[in-house]
């Protein structure tokens, strides 16, 4: 009798462990889903405290992580794709090459890539064209 009320308890628990994973998987879902990546990341942290490290929340959790820098690195780019089109406008390549040179190393984003060729490109035409008006005033 003791060894079935020991079976019950048992199987109770691992029920309401289960049912808490369960809980914690969709509630971090739903946040990423709302690209509340932080949010996420708090509920699968403290899931993995409280269900242990399981594969479907530690699987999640490194998903959440992962969208989270993506999210990041897409807002850098995008930042820096604006300031750097507004110094462009300006005529200032240098200043745009500087900003942009970092941020497509760090992001490998195509569109600053091709922003930063274009401020180089502009750059060496205006340096091309500033030597030529230079040796025609010395000459």
């Amino acid at each position: 009798m003791i060894a079935l009320q020991e079976k019950v308890v048992e199987q109770l628990r691992k029920t309401g462990a289960e049912e808490l994973k369960s809980q914690n998987l969709k509630r971090a879902q739903a946040a990423i889903d709302a690209k509340q990546f932080d949010q996420a990341t708090q509920i699968l942290e403290a899931a993995a405290i409280e269900c242990g490290e399981l594969v479907e929340i530690t699987s999640l959790l490194t998903y959440a992580r992962e969208q989270k820098r993506k999210a990041e690195l897409s807002r850098l780019a995008s930042n820096a794709t604006l300031e750097a089109q507004a110094l462009i406008a300006a005529g200032n390549f240098e200043a745009a090459v500087n900003l942009l040179q970092p941020v497509a190393l760090e992001t490998g984003d195509a569109s600053v890539e091709l922003l930063l060729r274009q401020a180089t490109s502009s750059l060496a035409d205006l340096s091309r064209r500033l030597d030529a008006v230079l040796n025609r005033a010395q000459a």
